[in-house]
């Protein structure tokens, strides 16, 4: 079984959309992190040192882009349907520093987006590696069951990227990522867990644009209804808390705000955990509306022998 892992992590689902960004948040509207992002993989590390896997494949789809006020933008209705396989290999490093213990993690996604929009002439379909994610981890066990954590990570610009294509999979910028966590774990019963993060977007050299900076707080309720079967759910909210920028001109009213919530079930094989959830999307201001399935799996690839 791997237990939950803290996944700060990049996701390529955000509203993935072209050269339209002075009406869209978040320049060209495919953003480093997505409300829900983590799912319920944040927490407590594996107890074990070791190299762990989790894949994450789901399909979205949007038929409306909803405006600064929260409610559909005729402008801009579109037809976006999708499916992204994001894979997060992660290393904990062996014994520990005063009770810390550290964790390692590369990122990959990888997306399919087909985009039509109704009435701009910005439509397309592509498929490819997003951008890729590294992140750090240093978590502390409380009494137990009470887990707290600080991470830092970075969605390098390692994409293919094209201002002058009409839809992206990728961006053409960097973000990096700062994020603190507490979790309260307990395998027998409920794990309930909240992640708070602060996301810096570097500008996009190609463009000279430079999207607003970020806010996140993500979240996850499940309960152990016996040793193999969780439910539950898992949300997040995500605002942009800067205006963007052209250039030395701010983007004003465009700023990103979105929330996703959705339930969960998750049941343990042995070896491998498999998770399935929905995620609506309540909120959407200056961005799709977007409603997504996902599945999980979760497995151990390399765990060492213990000492004799």
């Amino acid at each position: 079984m791997l237990p939950q892992v803290l996944m700060c992590a990049c996701t390529c689902l955000t509203g993935v959309v072209g050269t339209v960004s002075t009406g869209m948040a978040a320049e060209p509207g495919a953003m480093n992190w997505g409300p829900g992002a983590p799912a319920t993989f944040f927490g407590a590390l594996p107890p074990v040192p070791g190299v762990f896997m989790v894949n994450q494949t789901g399909y979205f789809s949007a038929s409306r882009y909803n405006g600064s006020d929260g409610n559909r933008n005729p402008l801009f209705d579109l037809d976006q349907k999708g499916a992204a396989s994001i894979t997060r290999i992660l290393g904990i490093w062996p014994g520990d520093l005063d009770g810390w213990r550290f964790a390692s993690q590369v990122v990959l996604p990888f997306a399919y987006n087909n985009v039509d929009f109704e009435n701009i002439p910005v439509s397309g379909e592509v498929d490819g590696f997003g951008n890729l994610g590294l992140v750090q981890t240093a978590n502390y066990i409380v009494d137990n069951y009470h887990n707290i954590g600080v991470s830092l990570g970075y969605a390098a610009h390692t994409s293919s990227y094209s201002a002058s294509r009409g839809v992206n999979l990728q961006n053409g910028y960097s973000t990096v990522d700062a994020a603190v966590h507490y979790d309260y774990f307990d395998p027998t019963g409920w794990d309930v867990g909240v992640l708070v993060g602060y996301h810096y977007n570097n500008r996009n050299a190609a463009t000279d644009y430079l999207s607003g900076d970020l806010f996140s707080t993500d979240f996850k309720v499940t309960y152990a209804v016996t040793d193999k079967l969780k439910i539950g759910g898992f949300g997040g909210f995500l605002v942009q808390i800067e205006d963007d920028e052209a250039g030395s001109t701010k983007v004003s009213g465009k700023r990103y705000k979105g929330f996703n919530f959705g339930p969960s079930v998750s049941y343990n094989f042995g070896p491998a955990e498999v998770s399935l959830s929905y995620q609506f999307s309540i909120i959407a201001e200056n961005s799709p509306k977007t409603n997504a399935v996902w599945l999980a799996v979760s497995m151990p690839l390399y765990v060492p022998k213990p000492k004799s």
